[in-house]
């Protein structure tokens, strides 16, 4: 009896809001060499979801776009054409349901796919026009981790509070290889359906010492990186996205006979404003 009592007098938490349909972005972000000036157009499809007792939370980031731009370098600019996609999702758990606050433990994949090229030439041949790392060529991250924290649900509305754990793949480039970062960090995202969306997030990592037997040397990489982003729900199912990105990249280099030097990349950063609009019925 005092189950069923428990079952009709427990509080029901959950949040439901999604965005979908048609979007156009535009962004500024520096490179190694200059900056760059990109457009998109594709679709996206983004939400959040908890079940009725407020349990499990689920979000998810869908994009795929076409994408076209300058990369702004000397001696001249370099006209870009490519696509791109994006994917995003995290799935939490709130360990008691019979509380707005709830501890909470949850795990997070993602990736990010651009392949951008100048018109007339090969993938293979950009870094004969110039250093346009982080701009052009193929360009892939992917995220697999987990995270911990605190869970604030009510109706219509989620808070969550959390320490990250990750591990971030880096695709190799024109005069960077391959990257794998152990990172750490922290994280918060606020949800109120149909209205907003807000997050931050901050994380630091290493990758793995690489050795270079022939050289002297080894070779440890380390990033920090943070992004901030804002999401507002207009009426008609229509929405604007900002969204702030910065980064850094370090190396340490320790010779055999014991110098040691640390060297860094310029901060890269990004700056996006979107615009989505429903095209496929319903408000979301």
């Amino acid at each position: 009896m005092g189950a069923v009592a428990f079952a009709l007098t427990a509080p029901c938490f959950a949040i439901e809001s999604a965005v979908h349909g048609v979007v156009v972005d535009t962004s500024v972000g520096s490179n190694i060499a200059g900056f760059s000036l990109m457009g998109e157009l594709g679709v996206q499809w983004a939400g959040i979801h908890s079940d009725e007792p407020g349990r499990w939370i689920v979000n998810w980031d869908l994009l795929a776009a076409f994408r076209a731009g300058l990369a702004v370098t000397q001696p001249a600019p370099n006209f870009l054409l490519g696509a791109h996609a994006f994917a995003w999702g995290q799935l939490g758990l709130r360990t008691t349901v019979s509380h707005p606050w709830s501890p909470y433990i949850g795990g997070r994949l993602g990736g990010d796919l651009l392949v951008m090229a100048q018109p007339g030439v090969s993938l293979s041949a950009l870094n004969t026009l110039n250093n346009l790392e982080g701009v052009a060529g193929v360009l892939a991250t992917g995220v697999v981790g987990v995270e911990a924290g605190a869970s604030l649900l009510q109706e219509q509305t989620a808070l969550r509070m959390v320490a990250i754990l990750q591990e971030s793949l880096h695709s190799k480039q024109a005069y960077t290889p391959s990257l794998a970062f152990t990172d750490v960090g922290v994280g918060a995202r606020y949800d109120v359906s149909h209205d907003l969306t807000a997050w931050v997030e901050f994380v630091v990592g290493l990758a793995p010492t690489r050795t270079y037997a022939a050289l002297g040397y080894t070779d440890q990489a380390f990033h920090g990186q943070l992004e901030l982003a804002f999401r507002k729900m207009l009426a008609r199912g229509m929405w604007f996205d900002v969204v702030l990105f910065a980064e850094r990249y370090f190396d340490k280099i320790v010779y055999t006979p014991g110098a040691t030097y640390t060297t860094a990349d310029p901060f890269t950063f990004g700056f996006t404003f979107s615009f989505g609009f429903p095209a496929f019925g319903g408000c979301g």
